[in-house]
């Protein structure tokens, strides 16, 4: 079911637009480790000010439900805190929710692994089966602009594999490379 590379964000795309069709309301679960740039990319689809133009953002505690409206749809963004601690309940807040935007902060490579670890026990849960999954690397307007159009024109495939994203074969997923902070691909999430 997964897709081996994933240049764009279709697959996903596709799906959330067929349930967006069938009824005005989303919810969509935003998680990652902390630092990843949840908090930013819910503020950034709630068209909140830029983040150089805020203070900085603090770490979530738990979670928090953010409302948003766009193009007549009524979005519930659930900001997952994405400390250790936090990670035990993220299954039980997302399976209530129609899709998951799994952040991954492309500048941190130390921490991949922990995140790729973190993901996969999330969609380990059987009550995630089925849930459309678009992984977000976040950040990626910190990349080197060489590096970063390689990636995108392979479809974000080294990171799909140090993920182990072809083992995911429950979820239908894509990775799209996004930047809150500059508003890179965003108009792609909404």
């Amino acid at each position: 079911m997964g897709n081996a590379v994933a240049r764009e964000a279709q697959p996903v795309v596709q799906r959330l637009i067929s349930r967006w069709l069938l009824r005005s309301r989303l919810e969509v679960a935003l998680a990652g480790l902390d630092g990843s740039g949840k908090s930013a990319l819910a503020r950034a689809l709630a068209a909140e000010p830029p983040l150089a133009a805020a203070p900085s953002l603090k770490p979530t505690i738990g979670l928090v439900v953010q409302r948003v409206q766009h193009s007549g749809l009524d979005l519930s963004l659930w900001d997952l805190g994405g400390r250790q601690r936090f990670r035990f309940d993220w299954a039980r807040h997302v399976s209530g929710c129609d899709a998951l935007l799994f952040l991954i902060d492309v500048s941190d490579r130390d921490r991949l692994a922990e995140a790729r670890q973190a993901l996969h026990m999330l969609l380990d849960d059987p009550r995630l089966r089925g849930l459309p999954l678009l992984v977000v690397a976040s950040k990626c307007d910190t990349l080197q602009p060489r590096d970063r159009a390689e990636l995108e024109r392979l479809g974000w495939a080294p990171l799909s594999r140090l993920l182990n994203l072809d083992c995911v074969t429950e979820q239908s997923w894509s990775v799209l490379g996004v930047s809150a902070t500059d508003g890179l691909n965003l108009p792609a999430l909404t």
